[in-house]
C-alpha cells in the first residue's frame, strides 16, 4: 500500500516537519552548540544564525564538532565543499515524491530541505523519510513511535501523524483527501474541530472516537483513537 500511493504523496506529508526539526544556532554559545553536537543522534544538520530560515548551510555533526574542540568556534562562511559547512540542497515543497527521491539520489547522503514559495524552511527530507513512507516509521533515539496501540482497537497518536500510515494502521479509508492541504492528523482534526480543541474535547468521525489527550502551542499534541464497537443488539429482541 505504502509503495502504490508514494507517486501520489506530497513531501509534506513525508518530510520532517520545521517543529521537529533539529538545527545548529551560531548565535549560541560554543559550549551549548558542542552540548547540543554530542547529544543529538543525527548526522547531519542545518546551520543558521539567529533563526533557522537565516540559513548557513549544512554540517556533518562531527566535523562541527571537531572543529568546536579544536577552535571552540565554527566559521560560518560555506565553502567549496571542504570546509565543515556546505551549501544546502533546496527543494520546494511542490515538488512529488518522485523528484525527491531523484534528488535525494544525487546528494551524496546529505539532506535536503523542503522550502515553500516564499524561500520559508518548512522542513527536511532524507531517504529514511522516503522509506518510512513506505514501510513505516523508523524512529531516533530521541523520538517515539507517532502512533503506539493501547489495546485492543485503541491507539495513542502523535498530533503530526503522518494520515496515509494512519490509515494503513487503523485499516480505514477517508483520512486522506488530495483537495486538502492537511497531511497531518492535527489538521484532519483541525478541519472537523472549525477551531483549536481542547484537552478532553472529542469527535466520532466513521466508527472512530477521537479525544484530544494534549495541546501545545497552538498545536494538537495528542490524541487518543477508538474504533467504536456497535452495542450489541438486545437479546430479547434477538430472541423474538
Amino acid at each position: 500500500s505504502g509503495v502504490l500511493t508514494l507517486a501520489d504523496r506530497s513531501i509534506r506529508s513525508i518530510m520532517t516537519p520545521r517543529s521537529e526539526m533539529s538545527w545548529v544556532n551560531l548565535d549560541d554559545e560554543a559550549d551549548e552548540i558542542l552540548r547540543q553536537l554530542q547529544e543529538s543522534p543525527h548526522s547531519r544538520m542545518p546551520v543558521g544564525r539567529g533563526q533557522l530560515d537565516n540559513l548557513v548551510g549544512i554540517a556533518r555533526t562531527k566535523d562541527l564538532i571537531s572543529q568546536l574542540v579544536l577552535q571552540a568556534r565554527i566559521e560560518d562562511a560555506v565553502t567549496d565543499g571542504n570546509g565543515p559547512i556546505r551549501k544546502p540542497i533546496l527543494l520546494p515543497d511542490t515538488a512529488g515524491v518522485l523528484k525527491a527521491m531523484d534528488t535525494l539520489k544525487r546528494a551524496h547522503g546529505q539532506l535536503v530541505l523542503v522550502t515553500d514559495e516564499f524561500g520559508i524552511v518548512q522542513g527536511l527530507l532524507t531517504p529514511v523519510d522516503i522509506l518510512e513512507a513506505i514501510a513505516g516509521e523508523f524512529p531516533d533515539e530521541d523520538e517515539q513511535l507517532a502512533i503506539q496501540p493501547k489495546g485492543e482497537g485503541e491507539w495513542e497518536v502523535d498530533g503530526a501523524a503522518d494520515l496515509h500510515q494512519l490509515e494503513q494502521v487503523l485499516e480505514t479509508e477517508g483520512l486522506v483527501s488530495n483537495d486538502d492541504e492537511y497531511t497531518s492528523l492535527a489538521g484532519f482534526l483541525l478541519a472537523r474541530f472549525e477551531s483549536l480543541p481542547e484537552p478532553g474535547q472529542q469527535i466520532e468521525i466513521d466508527g472512530l472516537r477521537y479525544r484530544i489527550l494534549a495541546v501545545e502551542e497552538r498545536r494538537i499534541a495528542k490524541v487518543a483513537i477508538q474504533r467504536i464497537v456497535p452495542e450489541a443488539a438486545d437479546t430479547s429482541e434477538q430472541a423474538a
